[in-house]
């Protein structure tokens, strides 16, 4: 059986993956751009760059992974304790 913190950890998981996606629309909807700066930087540190963000993308998804199957299974009927 599952604690209760287990059933709600799902939760904080979803949130932080669409205020992200919420963000990233906004600010391109906006017309937002990265200053030179930081195109110079990413672009000195390329191979950084890309395993921050495959790191990044990889945690995003285990959670929204792991949150769509905590759903499903609280979503399931509990099977009958004398059922055959």
């Amino acid at each position: 059986m599952k604690l209760a913190w287990e059933k709600s950890f799902a939760i904080p998981g979803l949130v932080v993956t669409t205020v992200m996606t919420l963000f990233l629309l906004v600010a391109h909807l906006s017309g937002w751009s990265s200053s030179v700066h930081q195109v110079n930087l990413m672009r000195t540190h390329k191979a950084s760059v890309a395993v921050a963000v495959q790191i990044i993308a990889h945690l995003l998804g285990t959670l929204q992974v792991y949150a769509l199957c905590n759903y499903r299974h609280l979503s399931m009927p509990l099977p009958a304790s004398n059922a055959l």
